[in-house]
């Protein structure tokens, strides 16, 4: 009887693990006729390697030297990048300028602006530069920055007595995920780069939060678990469960509450110091404009790029979804007509 028992359990868990693999199998083939695929591997290298390192305030700081990088081992640019004693920074110049208090131009941002995927002299700052010889184009844009790097490194500027004359904060809505270190941000920081999780107790991102009506800024190790490992990799269905997993944490409202916050701090600092603060829109929020209805509400100068990303030509596709040197074209034409303007120093739009 007992044995019987043994048989039959053991008959309904072969069944049972037969049905779950059969449905698994069936859901993969279904997903994949639809269009849905395993996790699509970014990969970036460079030739010296380490382009790029940890920095245990800023989350990533550049490496000083001469760089060929390689997306997907497919697509080359090559990148100059120099060191400051602010934050080590992209080339803009053939021939680069000291920077003098009330005198140069500083760009903050992420790869957009930074000018990931294109060559030192198609990036917008160096083309700004070249349109206007005398002001000093000073490009502190690093991937994977978002506002609260920003704030961060226009503190520095101050703090160490280089006020720039104009700040020009170039905003991307990803950003805002950024600012929280959400659990889909954390995953790709570790997919998209070489450092290990845990390995490195110095690698550190800053985040904020909004604690008793009041911005904090923190510091932590961006670790986040990615439940289905390197499943995911080659699975459509376990990279859609993951992704799923993701869209649960729902930190819209607290996103949107802490990239006000930091925007509004930062253009305070901006003020008190006067410096002219901009913010240039290179990607708009999907649903409901939040950067543009805040810097309306706040009276904060704000511009937003005409470029279409889903243009061909407009990016670096297929390999790299980064603007092409065609729309860094664009970016400087359009940021030099809005600064030589003087729409910065307008307080209302």
């Amino acid at each position: 009887m007992r044995e019987n028992k043994k048989h039959r359990l053991l008959y309904l868990l072969k069944l049972f693990s037969f049905n779950l693999l059969l449905l698994l199998l069936l859901a993969e083939c279904g997903l994949r006729c639809i269009g849905y695929a395993g996790l699509y591997k970014y990969t970036v290298h460079s030739d010296p390697p380490n382009c790029i390192q940890a920095d245990p305030q800023l989350g990533f700081q550049l490496v000083p030297g001469e760089f060929e990088v390689r997306i997907l081992e497919k697509h080359h640019y090559q990148t100059s990048q120099l060191r400051h004693s602010v934050i080590n920074h992209r080339k803009t110049s053939s021939n680069p300028q000291k920077l003098q208090s009330d005198s140069f131009l500083l760009i903050t941002g992420c790869s957009f602006a930074s000018g990931m995927g294109v060559d030192n002299d198609q990036t917008f700052p160096w083309l700004l530069q070249e349109k206007d010889s005398n002001t000093v184009v000073f490009n502190a844009a690093v991937p994977a920055f978002g506002t609260i790097q920003a704030l961060l490194i226009t503190e520095r500027f101050i703090e160490q007595g280089l006020r720039p004359k104009q700040l020009v904060y170039a905003y991307l809505d990803f950003h805002k995920e950024r600012n929280i270190l959400s659990r889909t941000f954390c995953q790709k920081i570790f997919r998209e780069s070489d450092i290990q999780q845990d390995s490195d107790s110095s690698f550190t991102f800053p985040y904020a939060q909004i604690e008793n009506g009041k911005l904090q800024i923190k510091h932590r190790i961006p670790y986040s678990n990615n439940y289905f490992g390197s499943v995911r990799n080659y699975s459509a269905t376990f990279n859609l469960l993951e992704n799923q997993l993701n869209k649960l944490e729902d930190r819209e409202a607290e996103a949107n509450a802490v990239t006000r916050a930091l925007i509004l701090r930062l253009r305070d600092q901006c003020k008190e110091a006067g410096i002219q603060f901009g913010i240039y829109i290179l990607k708009e929020d999907k649903d409901n404009g939040f950067m543009r209805t805040l810097c309306q509400k706040e009276n904060i100068p704000f511009l937003i790029t005409m470029a279409d990303y889903s243009q061909e030509g407009a990016t670096n596709q297929p390999y790299d979804g980064h603007p092409s040197p065609q729309t860094h074209r664009l970016f400087a034409e359009e940021l030099y007509d809005w600064i030589s303007k003087k729409e910065m120093q307008r307080e209302e739009r």
